[in-house]
C-alpha cells in the first residue's frame, strides 16, 4: 500500500495551522480577560489562575439533580473542553473527589 507523502504533509500542515489558530484565539481571549481583571483589581493574575477560575465557575454552574449530583455526561464534556478525554472510571473518580461526602 503506497502512501502519498505530499498528501500526508498537507494534512499535517493543515492540522498545525488549525491548532495555531485555536491557541492564538485562546491566548488573545485570556490576554483580554487578564487586562479586564487588572483594571478591575490592582493585583496581577496569571493566565493559569484565569483558566482555573473559568473552569471552577463552569463546574459550579453545571446542572445538578435533587441530590446535588452532577451527571457523568456533564463532567465528560467539561473534561473534554479542558483537553482531556477521560474513561468512565476516571470520570467516576473525578465525580467523587469533586463532591462533598455526606455521612
Amino acid at each position: 500500500m503506497l502512501k502519498d507523502k505530499k498528501l500526508i504533509t498537507e494534512v499535517i500542515d493543515e492540522n498545525k495551522k488549525r491548532n495555531i489558530e485555536i491557541f492564538t484565539k485562546l491566548f488573545r481571549l485570556l490576554k483580554s480577560r487578564s487586562r479586564e481583571q487588572k483594571l478591575a483589581e490592582a493585583k496581577p493574575t496569571s493566565v493559569r489562575e484565569v483558566i482555573i477560575e473559568q473552569v471552577r465557575n463552569h463546574f459550579q454552574s453545571l446542572p445538578k439533580d435533587d441530590d446535588d449530583k452532577i451527571s457523568l455526561g456533564h463532567l465528560r464534556d467539561l473534561a473534554h473542553y479542558c483537553g482531556a478525554d477521560l474513561s468512565d472510571d476516571e470520570l467516576i473518580y473525578l465525580g467523587r473527589i469533586t463532591t462533598e461526602v455526606r455521612i
